[in-house]
C-alpha cells in the first residue's frame, strides 16, 4: 500500500516537471515570437515616420527653394580660380576682438 502512494508520488512529481519544462519550451517560443513581431512593427513605423519626414521636411523644402530660385550652395565659380569667400571686416581695433563678451 505504501509503495503504491509513493510510486503515485513519484508519478505526480514527474508529470510536473514535465509540464513544467513544456510550459518553459512554450513560453519561451512565445517570447521569441512577440520578439520577432514587435520587431517588424518597428521597423514599419520607422519607414513610415522617416519616409514622411524625408518627403514632407526635405520635398518641400526642395521645391520652395526650385520655385524661389534659391541656391543654398554657391556652386558656379563664374571665372574664379579659387572656391573662397573674400571676408569683409570692419576696421576694428585689435583690443575690441580680444574683449568681444
Amino acid at each position: 500500500m505504501a509503495l503504491n502512494i509513493l510510486i503515485k508520488y513519484f508519478v505526480a512529481i514527474r508529470i510536473k516537471i514535465l509540464i513544467r519544462n513544456n510550459m518553459k519550451k512554450y513560453l519561451n517560443s512565445f517570447k521569441t515570437g512577440f520578439q520577432k513581431f514587435s520587431h517588424l512593427v518597428a521597423d514599419l513605423v520607422n519607414l513610415v515616420l522617416l519616409g514622411l519626414v524625408y518627403f514632407i521636411g526635405i520635398g518641400l523644402t526642395s521645391i520652395i527653394a526650385k520655385l524661389s530660385k534659391k541656391h543654398f550652395l554657391d556652386l558656379k565659380q563664374e571665372g574664379k580660380d579659387t572656391c573662397w569667400f573674400d571676408v569683409k571686416s570692419d576696421s576694428q581695433d585689435i583690443d575690441d576682438y580680444y574683449k568681444m563678451f
